[in-house]
């Protein structure tokens, strides 16, 4: 059996990202200290799973013949980056 399947896709929307982390109270998680500092943990890991998930797009994205994808793709990567170059930010600030 074969289904049509039809579905909307929300396009990528780069944004600027300054959080004024110099600002941010030490405990900025509701101020709760276990959630922040848990927060915080994740957020180092984040920039190397950012940069993989670019690099893991980029194999692929020369198979690509949908305009529109090629597109996505690259929104996508951009989106990676900056989200990346946050974390790299706030785990320069947490040192």
């Amino acid at each position: 059996m074969n289904a049509h399947v039809s579905y909307q896709v929300e396009p990528v929307v780069r944004k600027d990202l300054d959080f004024h982390l110099n600002e941010a109270p030490r405990f900025w998680f509701n101020n709760d200290p276990f959630l922040t500092r848990m927060f915080d943990a994740l957020s180092l890991t984040f920039p190397d799973g950012e940069r993989y998930f670019i690099e893991c797009v980029r194999m692929f994205r020369d198979k690509i013949d949908d305009p529109e994808l090629q597109k996505r793709v690259a929104d996508f990567i951009k989106q990676e980056a900056q989200h990346g170059i946050a974390h790299d930010k706030m785990n320069q600030l947490m040192k």
